[in-house]
């Protein structure tokens, strides 16, 4: 179909396999040895001989070498090494085996395995555990580089008794001057906090895609449940600005950045987050010192059930809620006077208020059913679902949130339709309509869908589907003459130039009007010839285009719909971190009908780094919005 065609993806190199792998150093002469004592254990290096790469091109003049030595009281030992010289994707690995499994290259089992080291600067040590006073072993670094592979090899064997020395007086260190402390620890949150902190000029930003440099302190908190989180950030001493991190420390992938989104100059976060571990980092625009104070919000997300639908749209009733249109009902009525909807179809595509009493039906009796706290929390782009069934539901983003009158009993909400599920109603609303208003629903993820929904301008739809669908909706799109001229793609009206995360990538081909589409396809390519990114603006020519639920390999990749600034967005990506899947961001604006595409194929974008892909998805329209 002509999206799938234009979202093609270009051929991706391999990065690593068994078949493709090479050994770099003899693996029949003798092995290097690990001498070790109690006192001082020595390290053995190994270094390997360089060879020619699989596609011929010789290897880097500096290649890994191996540093393993037994510590004090042999059960654990201490692994380190070099990396190749010069960028490129780089990937290493330790093992140890016993002397028992290890045959001078490999072994049957292993005694220990560390995680795999991506970080650029990764060189150790890792402290190997679980081993035997008593027994020796070997030890393998597996390296993978840019389509080759390679190990290094060295063995430690038990360690010798230990001469006893005397132990030397020490001498008095004298006592430094503190350093000021540049990461915090706030723990794990279940009520809102705020923090009193103060900027440093020894403390400094982590490089941002938006500005560099400038003091920065870093708040890391956990969250044991999903929460909406909104962080404040304010400062008479300086600008301040906030950056959202994943994970513990200053390098984790930023998923949110603000400058001004606060009152006057300060910065201001929202967005509903899972249960894990981020790091703010509360910054100011220049090298500033002074005080600062940084606020963390939390709001448990509520589901409310609601068993009375009113048709007048009044929702004087606690439970009573009333979905409304400004569509004209085709009998006379002004397309302007808001009514109550009268089908699922209207509900699913044509609501424009949701109008809820502040007070739900509670599952137990007499327990408060107010949520007028609650409501006053909500805001402009916030998301809620109302639900019938599995197979009957909408999700809405908030639009509009206007305080209510005194002593009124319901709450208004703008709002415009993101998702929904369609197959199991259809046609005019029963005379009671029980639903559930759920707010800050988790991102869906394709592979648990029983029936197909629509997402924006597609419909996912699960593989073992056998029911109808909906139908393709056609929009008429100007054609634009082909072209793989660079200079002409460029002046193209939907050309954006993405934000790289990596200065070494350059652009290396563009197209556009692809059989007669109207947009343009460009790749990037490393700093050593790769191809790390393509992308794709186009005007949509279809809505509702059906797409598989499930990856080519879903036991490694997941379809996921999400809501991005306000917009439909479908990603695809590996929870597991396997770097041998591209990631692949849609996301769609109703308000012009672009879509922008993504694929990530360098290793900082793909597999499991799928919000460094949506932050460069999300810099192709940034500059529409200002």
């Amino acid at each position: 179909m002509l999206l799938r065609v234009l979202a093609y993806v270009l051929p991706i190199a391999a990065i690593a396999g068994v078949s493709a792998a090479i050994v770099l150093g003899s693996d029949s002469g003798p092995q290097p040895t690990v001498a070790a004592t109690e006192v001082a254990p020595a390290a053995t290096t190994v270094t390997p001989t360089p060879e020619a790469t699989p596609d011929g091109q010789p290897a880097p003049a500096s290649t890994p070498t191996l540093s393993a030595s037994r510590n004090v009281g042999g059960t654990t030992a201490t692994v380190s090494w070099t990396r190749y010289s010069g960028n490129g994707f780089q990937y290493y690995r330790v093992i140890v085996c016993s002397d028992a499994q290890y045959d001078g290259f490999s072994c049957s089992g292993t005694v220990f395995r560390s995680p795999a080291f991506f970080d650029v600067a990764a060189t150790g040590p890792v402290t190997a555990t679980g081993l035997s006073a008593a027994t020796g072993y070997g030890v393998i670094l597996q390296v993978w580089r840019n389509g080759s592979a390679l190990k290094v090899h060295a063995t430690l064997p038990a360690p010798a008794t230990p001469t006893p020395t005397a132990t030397p007086t020490a001498t008095p260190t004298p006592t430094a001057t503190p350093t000021p402390a540049c990461e915090h620890s706030e723990g794990t949150l279940s009520a809102d906090a705020t923090v009193s902190g103060a900027w440093v000029t020894t403390c400094q930003s982590a490089e941002l895609k938006t500005t560099t440099g400038g003091s920065a302190m870093f708040h890391t908190f956990t969250l044991s449940a999903r929460r909406m989180v909104t962080i404040g950030l304010a400062s008479t001493a300086g600008d301040p600005q906030l950056v959202l991190r994943k994970g513990s420390g200053r390098t984790g992938i930023a998923l949110e950045e603000d400058d001004d989104g606060g009152t006057g100059n300060s910065a201001r976060i929202r967005l509903p987050l899972d249960a894990a571990t981020y790091t703010i980092e509360a910054k100011a625009k220049a090298s500033a010192t002074g005080a600062y104070t940084l606020t963390i919000g939390l709001v448990t997300p509520p589901t409310l059930t609601y068993p009375t639908f009113d048709t007048t749209g009044n929702t004087a009733t606690a439970g009573s809620y009333s979905i409304l249109t400004t569509a004209s009902s085709g009998s006379g009525s002004a397309a302007s006077t808001p009514r109550a909807v009268t089908t699922y179809e209207e509900l699913r595509t044509s609501a424009s208020t949701v109008r809820l009493n502040q007070s739900d039906s509670p599952s137990t009796p007499g327990a408060s059913s107010s949520h007028s706290t609650f409501y006053a929390t909500v805001e402009v782009g916030d998301v809620f679902e109302w639900r019938k069934a599995s197979d009957c539901w909408t999700r809405y983003q908030v639009t509009s949130a206007t305080a209510p009158s005194s002593g009124a009993t319901s709450r208004d909400f703008g709002v415009k339709w993101m998702t929904y599920a369609y197959s199991g109603c259809s046609g005019a609303l029963p005379g009671t309509l029980a639903a559930t208003v759920s707010w800050y629903p988790v991102d869906i993820t394709a592979t648990s869908l029983t029936a197909p929904i629509r997402h924006g301008p597609w419909q996912l739809v699960p593989d073992s589907w056998t029911g109808a669908i909906e139908k393709v909706v056609v929009v008429p799109t100007q054609h634009t003459a082909e072209t793989t001229d660079t200079a002409a793609v460029r002046q193209h009206r939907l050309w954006r130039d993405p934000d790289l995360p990596d200065e070494g990538w350059r652009l290396a081909r563009a197209s556009a009007g692809y059989e007669g589409i109207d947009g343009i396809v460009a790749t990037y390519l490393d700093a050593e010839g790769y191809i790390a990114l393509t992308l794709s603006i186009h005007q949509l020519s279809m809505l509702g285009v059906d797409w598989p639920a499930t990856t080519a390999d879903p036991q490694t990749a997941t379809v996921e719909t999400r809501i991005i600034d306000g917009h439909a967005a479908h990603v695809e990506y590996s929870p597991t971190n396997d770097l041998f899947q591209p990631t692949l961001v849609r996301i769609y604006n109703a308000s012009t009908g672009v879509e922008y595409i993504v694929t990530g194929s360098d290793p900082s974008i793909k597999g499991g780094n799928i919000d460094a892909a949506i932050n460069i998805a999300r810099s192709l329209y940034a500059e529409d919005a200002q």
